[in-house]
């Protein structure tokens, strides 16, 4: 048998033909935060969408709570509450949805492309269907919820109808308020607007 000499091995390098590719541009991005406002991680784009996913998570909770403290439902109204919000929620996290740099985005219309135009476009169609659906999902509210509503709706409008006249009241009463410091001379003092007159 010849004698075959013995090779060293080549370590090939599986990450080198990767080194001198440019990214593309259309692709996902692999490294980092992929959610929409803090790709970059520049502060000025980071700190307002935080201040937005914030606030509209606080809406939409607060939105959840006020109906379930003081709406009256019926089995089928929390179905379609439910789906009333999955809507509220995709739509007002629409941002962070779509324009984020998930996979799935490449599968999305009007979205894939990731240029501006075709982005805001995706946004108005997303925003008219969800607003469209939330309209749809509480006409079909049961007869229950509706008057809860309507009732809720006469108990605040009476609220601001009594602060509103408490408020004239005490207004009048300060425009008119009179104290008398020396009856002898009849001197008068008045207040009205934080301003004092005074009269013989």
């Amino acid at each position: 048998m010849a004698y075959k000499p013995y090779k060293v091995q080549k370590k090939s390098d599986i990450y080198a033909k990767y080194n001198n590719k440019k990214p593309d541009k259309n692709t996902t991005n692999n490294g980092g935060v992929k959610l929409f406002g803090f790709r970059s991680g520049i502060a000025y784009k980071m700190i307002p969408a935080a201040l937005y996913y914030a606030f509209m998570t606080f809406y939409i909770g607060t939105g959840i709570y006020g109906e379930i403290k003081y709406y009256k439902f019926e089995p089928i109204d929390i179905v379609l509450m439910i789906l009333k919000y999955i809507f509220f929620f995709i739509w007002f996290l629409s941002p962070a949805i779509f324009l984020s740099d998930f996979k799935y985005r490449d599968s999305l219309p009007f979205f894939k492309k990731r240029n501006l135009g075709s982005s805001i476009i995706g946004i108005i169609v997303v925003s008219m269907f969800c607003s469209f659906m939330t309209y749809v999902y509480k006409e079909c509210m049961s007869d229950t919820y509706k008057k809860s509503v309507e009732a809720y709706a006469k108990i605040l409008e009476e609220q601001n109808n009594t602060d509103h006249k408490e408020n004239q009241q005490k207004e009048t009463v300060s425009e008119t308020e009179i104290i008398t410091i020396d009856k002898e001379s009849k001197v008068f003092y008045y207040f009205n607007e934080n301003k004092v007159y005074t009269e013989v």
